[in-house]
């Protein structure tokens, strides 16, 4: 039998994974010894007793016989790739636009699969990070599922980010984890590492010889973007970011399989998309609550499903978050810029876990934010957050473009990014009050003569 060494274990006399007309099988070498490299094509001889080959002989192919090898390796994965056409969750243009893209990330994750290549997937802490690594979690377990294939467990490995950068302190967790493989993982991005903060880390990640993959709506820059192996971004298309991380995570799984559409549904309300259909769903409002936990994907699919004990907490958090927003209405600092209502809000006072303090904001920011233009600005030493009502977008402010002009400021910005209406950024010690002033003087610029 013509097989294909895609993974083997370390060892003097190793075991291999190897692709073949069969499929994926283990191999354990019971009389034979041999060393041979990822990639490699070989003829075995052996017994099969379950999901695993003990093999006889192990030969080299000759030669002569690899190009056909190679075509038959392609033959077998492709026999073996679930791709399926699916409606899309939104009716709107940019999802079938990017329907192609869905396509190519749902193959190149299965080919990961068939390839026995670990899977490194770091996503951010919110119900849009959350819902998104559920998605490409569930594609890999059904399609492991359905084709009865040895990938290991351990191969797929989800991380929660608190930070929405990949930097080099990420990375090299995400380096010692690959300590564990034989093979360089690919590293998954979700709902983060577009932004211009992320370029450096990733550029020493493909020094270092990950493959990388994103799956993202924030506004990127374009150089980051392009390092990326595979990129399925909004922006690439013509859209926005109205898109968000776990509808396209949805999109990416329905080109394999019939999956669930809520888990979609509740980033969409979490996120505010204007696609969301429904926005009083009582479970991104929990997972919001419960993110900082860091549990498992699992645990966090298994609170999900427990209605019971989404009631129970859905209840604690708005008993937190309203006696949060007494808090801070009180505190808060009003101006009128012309036709704009600033709202200022100090939130070095914040102790308590839950509401966090962007969540503070933003619950203070939606208190008011139906009415007249209105843009919140939540601050403390080392941070600015900014969240903008639909007329105050209409007036001309956009968070991410100020951070853009904030980050000229010298050595005051460390970093920071988002969409126009709700974005933050990370301050450099001692700065707070120069990167404040900063902001007053362009809140009356732009806004104090109209």
């Amino acid at each position: 039998m013509i097989a294909q060494i895609t993974y083997k274990s370390f060892a003097t006399n190793p075991d291999y994974f190897i692709l073949c007309e069969k499929g994926v099988l283990h191999v354990v070498q019971d009389e034979t010894t041999s060393d041979f490299a990822v990639g490699e094509f070989v003829e075995i001889q052996g017994r099969k007793k379950g999901d695993v080959l003990y093999a006889d002989s192990i030969e080299p192919v000759a030669e002569e016989k690899e190009k056909k090898a190679a075509e038959e390796s392609e033959k077998w994965q492709d026999a073996l790739l679930d791709l399926r056409d699916a409606d899309p969750l939104v009716d709107a243009p940019i999802f079938k636009t990017m329907k192609p893209a869905f396509r190519k990330a749902a193959t190149r994750l299965q080919m990961a699969v068939l390839q026995m290549q670990p899977i490194l997937v770091r996503f951010d802490e919110d119900t849009d990070g959350i819902t998104s690594a559920l998605y490409i979690h569930s594609l890999i377990e059904h399609f492991v599922k359905k084709h009865a294939l040895p990938y290991p467990k351990s191969h797929f490995r989800a991380f929660q980010a608190e930070a929405p950068i990949f930097e080099m302190k990420h990375l090299q967790v995400l380096q010692k984890e690959a300590d564990d493989f034989a093979r360089k993982p690919l590293i998954l991005l979700l709902d983060h590492g577009a932004s211009e903060e992320s370029l450096h880390a990733l550029q020493a990640a493909k020094a270092d010889g990950f493959e990388l993959m994103i799956v993202d709506h924030h506004p990127p820059s374009s150089t980051t973007l392009a390092q990326y192996d595979v990129a399925v971004h909004p922006f690439q298309h013509g859209g926005d970011s109205s898109a968000c991380t776990s509808t396209l995570a949805y999109s990416i799984a329905a080109a394999t399989y019939a999956v669930r559409k809520d888990w979609a549904e509740f980033a969409m309300q979490g996120d505010k998309s204007p696609f969301a259909k429904k926005i009083d769903f009582k479970e991104p409002v929990v997972l919001d609550y419960i993110a900082d936990k860091q549990y498992t994907l699992k645990k966090y699919a298994e609170i999900l499903d427990d209605k019971n004990q989404i009631d129970i907490l859905y209840q604690r958090c708005l008993r937190l978050r309203e006696k949060a927003l007494q808090t801070a209405i009180a505190k808060r600092r009003l101006e009128q810029v012309g036709p704009l209502t600033v709202q200022w809000l100090d939130i070095s006072y914040v102790t308590d876990d839950y509401p966090p303090r962007g969540g503070i904001v933003q619950g203070l920011h939606e208190h008011f934010e139906k009415g007249p233009a209105l843009v919140t600005v939540g601050y403390d030493d080392e941070r600015v957050i900014f969240r903008a009502n639909p007329s105050a977008l209409k007036l001309g402010f956009a968070a991410n473009a100020w951070i853009a002009e904030l980050k000229k400021l010298p050595h005051a910005v460390s970093s920071g990014g988002g969409h126009p209406g709700a974005a933050s950024m990370r301050l450099q010690p001692k700065k707070k009050d120069v990167v404040l002033q900063a902001l007053e003087q362009r809140f009356k610029k732009e806004f104090g003569s109209t």
